[in-house]
């Protein structure tokens, strides 16, 4: 699956897993994904968030504040952090959207997209 993504897309998800691992979350969760994109600071979905007003730093903040609220066992580090299915889905959904828009390689604006589409995380909200 990763020859679909870009290469920023495969740091993004990188990154999340990232953001999991420092948040002491046992699975990526769409969040993740949303705050791996941030920490990458570049691509269009980033751009779009930025021309939308989006305060990204008080956004990163309201995304940690729901993921340090998700049950888990903060007592020990995970060790090894899997896609949640819902964030499977949206990788597989990021990329339907790249071929939709005739699009080679899906990037972080078909992510985006793919997030905003499936409306059911708070990354979504």
């Amino acid at each position: 699956m990763d020859n679909h993504f870009s290469a920023r897309v495969s740091n993004v998800i990188a990154y999340s897993r990232e953001e999991a691992y420092r948040l002491r979350n046992r699975v990526v969760c769409p969040e993740h994904l949303l705050l791996g994109m941030m920490r990458d600071g570049g691509g269009k979905a980033i751009e779009v968030l930025e021309k939308l007003d989006i305060n990204l730093k008080e956004l990163k903040r309201l995304l940690e504040n729901y993921l340090l609220g998700v049950e888990t066992d903060r007592s020990e580090e995970p060790k090894e952090i899997a896609l949640s299915p819902l964030s499977a889905k949206i990788l597989k959904m990021g990329i339907l959207e790249a071929r939709l828009l005739r699009s080679e390689v899906a990037d972080t604006e078909h992510l985006l997209l793919a997030i905003l589409k499936d409306g059911e995380s708070c990354a979504a909200d």
